[in-house]
């Protein structure tokens, strides 16, 4: 139980910051819970929908998420089940792990239903654009007062 709701603090008055961290805790259990009879992490995830739908280098692409070494870690494992292989231009995705992404990929499809459900499109959208206004802010203070 949180500190907020001990205190008895209304939803509508506990801070972004509450939100944000609860989300991120759903997420990953959510995460967790859909793909646990996969043994794919959310990481893992991460990485196949990043090889299956970009031509990013995984390290560039979810390096400000995760370090190095868990990309690392998490490509070893994708390697380990034959859902990945090296190149020499960075890891791919083999034919069995384009049929793995394309199994999860309808999961995280459910998912993300499941955390928009009741959301109208403009909500959503508004939401991401107000978050990202923030970060922007933030950084953007970090960087003018924080060298």
């Amino acid at each position: 139980m949180s500190l907020y709701m001990q205190m008895g603090v209304p939803p509508m008055h506990r801070p972004i910051g509450y939100w944000l961290k609860h989300l991120d805790n759903l997420l990953e259990q959510h995460f967790a819970t859909t793909l646990a009879d996969t043994g794919t992490t959310r990481r893992q995830w991460q990485i196949l929908n990043t090889l299956a739908t970009t031509t990013d280098d995984p390290h560039t692409a979810l390096t400000p998420f995760h370090t190095a070494g868990d990309i690392d870690h998490a490509l070893t494992d994708l390697t380990t089940k034959g859902w990945t292989t090296p190149t020499p231009t960075g890891p791919a995705l083999t034919p069995q792990g384009h049929r793995a992404h394309t199994r999860i990929t309808q999961r995280i499809t459910r998912n993300r239903a499941t955390a928009t459900a009741g959301l109208h499109p403009d909500d959503y959208t508004r939401t991401i654009t107000v978050l990202r206004t923030m970060a922007a802010n933030i950084e953007t203070d970090l960087a003018r007062h924080h060298p």
